[in-house]
């Protein structure tokens, strides 16, 4: 019985709030893909966001599999790739293409993804 609450109360409330859409674990994992991708994750990056907010890691493979279709996770990369080019300009490539590199780490960003990036804005051999 935590905070007063009665556990039958609490279940019976709980199973109400799933039955009328209030808690939809789908749409919740759905909608912080969106947001991981608003900031520039990557499908790593995205999946670990959604397990440390509490979605199951089943869920949260199967809807980063579906954003990953859509080649959802590739346009955050080239957004990611646009911002440190911004930022970058007027540095030497080689600088530009490491800082890249670790921004799309840190953000979980595949390695494939992140060199065609780098190779599209930076050109060839990166």
């Amino acid at each position: 019985m935590a905070k007063g609450y009665e556990s039958a109360v609490v279940g019976r409330v709980m199973r109400w709030l799933v039955d009328v859409g209030f808690v939809d674990d789908e749409a919740y994992a759905q909608s912080m893909v969106r947001y991981c991708l608003s900031r520039r994750l990557g499908r790593v990056g995205t999946l670990r966001e959604l397990m440390r907010r509490g979605v199951d890691r089943s869920l949260a493979e199967r809807v980063v599999a579906w954003f990953e279709g859509t080649d959802a996770f590739v346009e955050s990369a080239y957004e990611l790739g646009r911002r440190v080019a911004r930022k970058t300009e007027g540095m030497d490539v080689e600088k530009r293409r490491r800082r890249l590199w670790g921004a799309g780490g840190r953000k979980g960003h595949d390695p494939s993804v992140i060199r065609r990036v780098a190779e599209d804005l930076f050109g060839v051999g990166a």
